[in-house]
C-alpha cells in the first residue's frame, strides 16, 4: 500500500495559495503582522509555574534585548564622567554620606546587633533543651 499524504498535502498547500488573497487581503495581513509584533517583542511574557508553583511574568522581549546594552553603555558613561569629574563626584559622595550616614550606622548596628541576639538566644535555647 503505498502512502498518498505527500500527495494530499502537496495538493492542499496549492489550493491555499490559490486563494490566499481571496482568503486574506493586504492590508488585513499588515494589521496581523503589526499585532503579532507588538505581542512578540513588546508585551510582558509568562512563564508557566510547575506543579503548585505560581506563573512568573517576565519583560518583553525588547527590553530584554534592548537594556542590557543600554545598561552598559550608560555605565560607561557615567564611570567616564566620574573619572573625568572628580570635585563634583567628591561632592556628590559627600553630599549622599551626610543624607545617609545615621541611615548606614543604624542599619549596621541592626544587623551586628540582631547577629548577636541570634547566637545568645540560641545557646540559651541550646542550654534549656540539655
Amino acid at each position: 500500500m503505498e502512502n498518498k499524504l505527500p500527495d494530499l498535502q502537496e495538493r492542499l498547500i496549492e489550493k491555499i495559495r490559490s486563494v490566499a488573497d481571496e482568503l486574506i487581503n493586504q492590508e488585513e495581513l499588515k494589521k496581523l503582522v503589526e499585532i503579532g509584533i507588538h505581542r512578540a517583542f513588546f508585551e510582558r511574557r509568562i512563564k508557566q509555574g510547575g506543579y503548585g508553583c505560581p506563573e512568573e511574568q517576565m519583560p518583553c522581549l525588547a527590553e530584554e534585548i534592548i537594556l542590557p546594552i543600554f545598561r552598559e553603555q550608560v555605565r560607561s558613561q557615567v564611570s567616564d564622567w566620574l573619572k573625568t569629574n572628580p570635585d563634583k563626584t567628591a561632592q556628590l559622595i559627600k553630599q549622599v554620606l551626610s543624607q545617609n550616614i545615621m541611615i548606614i550606622v543604624l542599619n549596621t548596628l541592626n544587623e551586628k546587633l540582631n547577629g548577636t541576639l541570634y547566637n545568645f538566644a540560641e545557646e540559651i535555647r541550646q542550654k534549656l533543651n540539655n
